[in-house]
């Protein structure tokens, strides 16, 4: 992982409240990971960039009782950036193309209860360089507020479907920084679908294409 600073714009942003260099970045390191019990599926599960756009994708089925199906994808930052003297606060935040399809149906039985859920938020990482190596030594890891795409709790009985809808989803973190430490990013997806009870059945399937994440110091 690369580390990189970011300088202040001009001889003007001289005061502690001055905003600090404001740049983009493409974040291009593929995350994903995926679990599931009993008969379940994620499917299509990736996290990629092309022609300087990303990409998150999953798909979680699930069809029969007491089966859960969680995947978790994410695209973070190459570079890792070091916080500049006097700063005191991060910003960082992206906007999303989503394409969001998701369902949940429970027949009429006794406890039956489907759940689909999907959020998207921004992971910082945070690291410290040691003096002695040069390299980074990781710290903390810091998530920002979920936003909800999809959460959808069906029970005894009942349909809910939503299928190919377009949105745009945003996703942002502010928080305190320790100047001269180092802080990388992710944008990341976690989606899952459980089923309880008799013939039940929840899915989700979500798309969501996005640029370079904006972020700021100050």
């Amino acid at each position: 992982m690369r580390r990189a600073e970011c300088r202040r714009q001009g001889s003007r942003q001289r005061s502690r409240k001055d905003r600090i260099a404001m740049p983009f970045v493409l974040p291009t390191i593929p995350f994903t990971t995926s679990s599931t019990t009993g008969v379940a599926n994620v499917q299509n599960q990736s996290a990629t960039t092309s022609g300087g756009m990303g990409r998150l994708r999953a798909l979680c089925d699930v069809y029969q009782p007491g089966i859960t199906a969680v995947a978790t994808t994410a695209l973070g930052t190459s570079t890792a950036f070091v916080a500049p003297p006097r700063a005191t606060t991060l910003n960082v935040s992206a906007t999303t193309s989503s394409l969001e399809s998701g369902w949940a149906i429970v027949a009429p039985f006794t406890f039956s209860l489907a759940v689909a859920y999907a959020e998207l938020h921004i992971l910082v990482r945070r690291f410290m360089l040691n003096p002695t190596t040069g390299s980074l030594t990781f710290v903390q890891a810091l998530t920002g507020p979920p936003t909800v795409v999809f959460d959808v709790n069906v029970w005894f009985i009942g349909v809910h479907i939503r299928s190919r809808e377009r949105r745009t989803r945003g996703a942002s973190i502010q928080m305190p920084v320790v100047p001269g430490n180092f802080y990388q990013f992710w944008l990341r997806s976690h989606q899952y679908a459980t089923v309880w009870g008799n013939a039940s059945a929840g899915s989700g399937t979500f798309t969501y294409d996005f640029g370079p994440l904006f972020f700021a110091f100050s």
